[in-house]
């Protein structure tokens, strides 16, 4: 089996070419979904379209408003991407099944530097299937991840972690938060809650009840 390669300039223009409908430029969401899946096709199992959003959300410009797309240095950079990660991917897919088994997850995560305890890695395996609609009742899948549930699940740590170091200034491995905050994130438990969590906890942190009075003397001030 051989390994997908990042294109050469000449490629990626015949791919853009190839997928750019109407010549945009850019290519949108489900652009990215087909050639992603077709161009994988049979190295790794389909990308679905929660995986390619967090997948594209990293590789477009910060700035980007209205609907997600990519340029072609945006897409040159996702393949390289994607070539790297499943080099790796397939390091620890002993069998060459295009499955990982549960250790394998975590021991590939302890190489990027990311020490999560099994419990939250079931966690997150768990919720990712529950949004894909992939968990049936009486029904028991098996303790293992496809290539596309690898890297959706590496994006989102990644993520999780920037955004965490963005807020632990201090290098302390902890962060305070208000109240409200920490329930934001609870509930929305995405990037965007994230990503709002840092705008609102910073410069300034600490941890505040709601149903503290001196929070709304401050916030009337």
């Amino acid at each position: 089996m051989t390994y997908p390669t990042a294109p050469s300039d000449a490629e990626s223009q015949q791919w853009f070419i190839r997928y750019d409908r109407g010549q945009k430029g850019h290519l949108t969401m489900d652009e990215i979904q087909a050639l992603l899946n077709e161009r994988g096709r049979p190295l790794w199992a389909p990308f679905d379209q929660d995986t390619t959003l967090r997948l594209v959300r990293s590789f477009a410009p910060p700035n980007n408003q209205g609907p997600l797309v990519l340029a072609q240095q945006g897409f040159v950079g996702l393949w390289k991407y994607l070539c790297q990660w499943h080099g790796i991917f397939m390091n620890f897919d002993a069998d060459r099944s295009g499955n990982i088994s549960i250790s394998e997850l975590q021991n590939a995560l302890d190489c990027f530097g990311f020490r999560l305890p099994p419990r939250l890695i079931q966690l997150m395996i768990h919720k990712q299937r529950l949004s894909q609609g992939k968990i049936q009742k009486g029904r028991q899948l098996p303790d293992e991840v496809d290539f596309p549930a690898f890297i959706d699940l590496c994006v989102t740590v990644k993520q999780a972690t920037d955004m965490f170091t963005r807020l632990d200034t201090n290098r302390s491995g902890s962060v305070q938060l208000y109240w409200e905050n920490y329930m934001d994130l609870i509930v929305g438990g995405n990037y965007i809650s994230l990503e709002k969590l840092v705008e609102q906890c910073q410069p300034k942190f600490g941890y505040v009840n709601k149903a503290d009075p001196s929070r709304d003397d401050e916030s009337s001030d």
